[in-house]
């Protein structure tokens, strides 16, 4: 369970908790106490997003953390410590969203490669940060943002294509401040967004269906 004070395992066994903090001079302790994602890879392997700290993999023999941190000095690392989210897609690719934009982790050589997201309309910024990250049925990559809606990665061709809302069109999205996305069993896409509401993608017209909540409808 990740929280704005460290890292907590639950045992069912003995119904208590273990807590993990960063702590100053301990190395091997985590490296941020604000727990913004926890992620178990196919391998088992756990994977902590801190909101200032990077990146922390969990070393279960030795009970302690691997850190991956951004390094200003060294374009292979982490682009940004304050982590949003982790997926890990179909081909075995650990891709991490920050509030500088998006990373794919290069797990042999324990790296990292920075994509550029700011194609589109992005007002004028270098980058976006990702909230949210979701792999469709064919493969690309979903990608809700802060502020900017979504972008589609297509990552075989290295291209991003953005879907906003726009005032004077109700079949955009909602809102432009996403912060869930959903791909169900049928492969439809629900997006979840700050004052949007539920939008729901169709494909065919490359439109959004939205759901607002109404109080006077139960």
């Amino acid at each position: 369970i990740g929280t704005l004070n460290g890292l907590n395992c639950y045992d069912f066994f003995t119904n208590t908790f273990k807590r993990y903090k960063h702590h100053d001079g301990d190395p091997n302790s985590l490296s941020d106490n604000t727990v913004d994602c926890i992620y178990q890879d196919k391998h088992e392997l756990l994977w902590i997003g801190t909101f200032g700290g990077g990146i922390e993999l969990f070393n279960a023999a030795r009970n302690n953390f691997i850190h991956f941190r951004h390094d200003p000095g060294n374009a292979k690392t982490l682009n940004d410590d304050r982590v949003n989210c982790l997926l890990e897609d179909k081909e075995d690719n650990l891709w991490v969203g920050t509030q500088s934009g998006l990373n794919l982790f290069d797990r042999q050589k324990g790296t990292f490669k920075t994509f550029n997201t700011a194609s589109g309309n992005n007002n004028g910024k270098t980058d976006r940060g990702i909230t949210v990250i979701r792999q469709d049925i064919p493969g690309n990559l979903w990608l809700g943002t802060q502020e900017d809606g979504l972008l589609i990665f297509n990552y075989k061709e290295r291209t991003f294509r953005q879907l906003q809302h726009r005032e004077t069109d109700n079949s955009t999205l909602a809102s432009n401040l996403i912060r869930s996305i959903l791909v169900d069993t049928d492969g439809k896409i629900w997006v979840g967004s700050v004052n949007g509401g539920l939008d729901l993608y169709n494909p065919v017209s490359n439109s959004f269906f939205n759901y607002q909540n109404d109080p006077g409808n139960v």
